[in-house]
């Protein structure tokens, strides 16, 4: 369906056009290529924004040298076919004399956009029941409008939308900021307080003896006379001790080994602690 734009007579600033008809290609069973069609019950939340507040973008965006840059800024009056649109070009941006000549040339058509997570439609009838107008948009329009016809709306990121705002100078209303979901943090299978009382436990009930045992059976060395040291008392030598010598008569021990046997220790000793 071709909307085609144009200067506003005696002018080369201002541009018209119906920016969001009503209905949609006969063709098409009066719906657009997405099967959907605005109509005169579609919130436009026209009041979200003042005169000339709404940015003017080219293709969407989408053109790879001008890209998401704002040519400009728009108002728009509601008509019983549609959304009518005056566009303001802005004069001194780098591609204004390129836009203006494809105006000129009758190959513009025009472009609605809204915010994605804002908009509503009718899944079963194909029409736009909310559609919050943020921008417009300049667009070519085919040299054949039979062969593909030209867009008539899209959907954009909240984040694109605030930024072509700020271009303006324009503050986006807080409905256009698309909520954040986080994500659940899963509880923990015990509060925090039975972990760590857990987990003195465990530090208690491992005797200095047990981490001794688990230390030569990493490769420890605990010399004879350590050993007689110990006779008569409840606790081996300590470990710095056994494992600090020197390296030249003492074999170093394996701190791999050490660490996996240590924590299957303390995890035997927790699963002892919560038996039933």
């Amino acid at each position: 369906m071709k909307h085609v734009v144009k200067f506003v007579e005696g002018s080369r600033v201002l541009i018209e056009g119906m920016l969001a008809p009503f209905g949609g290609p006969k063709a098409l069973g009066g719906k657009d290529l997405d099967r959907e069609f605005f109509s005169a019950k579609t919130a436009f939340e026209l009041e979200w924004f003042g005169d000339w507040q709404r940015p003017l973008l080219y293709h969407h965006g989408l053109d790879p040298e001008i890209k998401t840059s704002v040519v400009g800024r728009i108002k728009v009056m509601p008509t019983d076919k549609g959304l009518w649109m005056e566009g303001q070009l802005d004069s001194a941006h780098e591609y204004a004399a390129a836009v203006a000549e494809l105006v000129d040339s009758g190959v513009m058509g025009l472009s609605s956009g809204s915010v994605s997570h804002l908009v509503e439609t009718d899944a079963k009838s194909g029409e736009i029941k909310r559609w919050p107008l943020i921008e417009g948009s300049l667009t070519p329009s085919p040299a054949n409008p039979e062969a593909k016809a030209a867009p008539v709306k899209y959907a954009l990121k909240s984040s694109d939308a605030i930024e072509h705002l700020a271009v303006l100078g324009v503050a986006a209303p807080e409905g256009i900021v698309e909520p954040v979901i986080e994500e659940p943090v899963p509880e923990p299978d015990r509060e925090p307080d039975a972990i760590k009382s857990v987990l003195d436990a465990v530090v208690k009930a491992i005797s200095p003896q047990a981490i001794h045992d688990v230390a030569v059976m990493a490769g420890a060395v605990c010399p004879l006379a350590d050993m007689g040291e110990m006779e008569g008392k409840s606790a081996p030598a300590p470990l710095l001790a056994v494992a600090g010598k020197s390296v030249e008569t003492v074999p170093a021990i394996d701190l791999v080994a050490f660490q996996r046997d240590l924590s299957a220790l303390a995890v035997k000793t927790a699963q002892d602690l919560l038996a039933p």
